[in-house]
């Protein structure tokens, strides 16, 4: 590989060591204090001065702040609008870049793809042009806030709270919110990863940092049904300034420690949208594990990782009550090395998140044929149950004989009391038919009833044990009314 190879791999390669990303990687848009903005939001110009700036070009009204940062590729300021008296960020590619032609393609195709990408999620880009000193920059909105990195290394070491868990999964849904509008029209990230996602002061959540962006075929990849299928050519992105696809395959384009097996390995023509999908878990797993799937002392030794696609647990990494399974199930599907075997499109992903969010998809389902004993009289309790279609009987021993209480129908539970009240069975549920059934292990529900207002917990476990202690005088009584017979 060449001299403007070399330099070029540096500018567009993240290093591999999560510290340095955070620190190194240049930024879209970031956050500055206001302190160090006073300067450029205390002039108002006269009416005087408002006429006479309309009629300057645009990027002479532009008025320098303050340097945010500057990594291997470009370099990122605070400028001021003078006429509509706005702060953007201004990203300007460094000067001795400037003249080589792949590194001068992946700056203006970020902007050009960035700008195209209208959602709630993506940073809108406003404008580019050659500034008054002849250098390349764009223009964008300025945001406030810190880096999905940055929010999880604030969180206290350990097992996340439940209030850190669900502020990361609101986090991760706007990103696969952002991704899936992308995807649709025709776009993959390709570099997905915590210091890239920025979250504001106010629920604000952006996906930044385009400049690794792979557009796909949209002819070959349109869906038949969902989101996409009616784009029209217009709304469908084609590669505004294709890459030579031999030189850009020798590169590593994108982080290693978040990357998928596939992109990895390459060609970047033949990733989908499951390339994604991988880096959204990766995001995830770094948020309960402290650390990204992959580690390695250089990028090359992180890329061999990549290729090789192994990754633990995240169980295995902190420990299973650190996480919630489902929770785990979800993230670790998201990383399956067979892109067959994850998720078929980050929608798919975004769906059971929301899902586990609103306690819908927390919980394992088991499927039970005619005859099954699903819980055992006088067994210690380990789980409760949902009926989701099928039925069961329910009897109990009384004196040697075993007496029908009920049947069960799809939608009834069974099993929670005993948990409650912390006893043992009292009875026997045995499936009539095939029966599927939602499993609730003792733990998740011990943990629900947990965060429950006081007041609240202990009137539910009260009717629990009360409920136990009728159903003894009911037996009893029925023994009675047999010996009277």
């Amino acid at each position: 590989m060449g001299g403007t190879d070399e330099q070029f791999e540096r500018a567009i390669t993240v290093p591999a060591k999560r510290n340095a990303v955070s620190k190194a990687a240049p930024l879209p848009a970031a956050a500055l204090d206001d302190a160090a903005l006073a300067d450029g939001a205390s002039r108002t110009p006269s009416t005087d001065d408002v006429r006479n700036q309309l009629h300057t070009p645009a990027w002479e009204r532009l008025r320098h702040v303050a340097e945010l940062t500057r990594g291997g590729m470009a370099k990122l300021d605070v400028v001021v609008d003078e006429v509509l008296q706005r702060r953007l960020a201004r990203k300007t590619i460094l000067p001795q870049l400037e003249n080589r032609d792949t590194t001068w393609r992946m700056f203006v195709r970020e902007a050009q793809i960035t700008s195209r990408l209208s959602h709630p999620n993506i940073v809108p880009v406003h404008d580019i042009a050659y500034d008054e000193e002849g250098h390349l920059s764009f223009t964008m909105k300025l945001l406030h806030g810190e880096t999905l990195t940055e929010l999880i290394e604030s969180f206290p070491s350990g097992p996340l709270s439940r209030d850190e868990l669900f502020t990361v999964i609101d986090v991760v849904i706007k990103v696969c919110d952002a991704l899936a509008y992308a995807h649709s029209r025709g776009v993959l990230h390709c570099d997905v990863k915590p210091c890239n996602v920025m979250v504001g002061d106010f629920g604000q959540v952006y996906l930044m940092d385009w400049g690794v962006a792979q557009v796909m075929d949209r002819p070959a990849r349109a869906p038949s049904s969902g989101p996409g299928a009616n784009l029209t050519v217009e709304e469908a992105i084609t590669d505004p300034l294709e890459l030579d696809e031999e030189k850009v395959d020798s590169l590593v384009l994108g982080t290693p420690n978040y990357m998928s097996p596939e992109q990895a390995s390459g060609p970047r023509a033949l990733l989908d949208g499951r390339a994604d999908v991988f880096s959204v878990g990766a995001m995830l797993f770094e948020a309960f594990t402290r650390r990204p799937p992959y580690l390695g002392k250089d990028t090359q030794v992180a890329l061999a990782h990549a290729h090789l696609g192994r990754i633990p647990a995240v169980s295995t990494v902190v420990g299973p009550a650190a996480i919630p399974p489902a929770l785990e199930r979800i993230i670790m599907k998201a990383l399956a090395y067979d892109r067959e075997q994850r998720y078929a499109n980050v929608a798919a992903l975004r769906a059971d998140l929301v899902s586990f969010a609103r306690g819908d998809g927390e919980f394992p389902r088991m499927t039970v044929s005619a005859g099954h004993t699903i819980i055992a009289e006088d067994d210690a309790p380990d789980a409760a149950y949902i009926i989701v279609r099928g039925s069961c009987e329910v009897s109990q021993s009384d004196d040697g004989q075993r007496r029908v209480v009920r049947v069960m129908e799809a939608g009834e539970v069974f099993g929670e009391a005993a948990i409650l009240s912390d006893s043992r069975r009292t009875a026997t549920v045995v499936a009539l038919q095939e029966t599927e059934l939602i499993v609730i292990s003792r733990s998740v529900l011990n943990e629900e009833v947990g965060v429950l207002k006081p007041w609240l917990r202990s009137l539910l476990q009260s009717l629990a044990q009360r409920f136990g202690s009728v159903d003894q005088e009911r037996r009893r009584a029925v023994r009675s009314a047999d010996k009277a017979d």
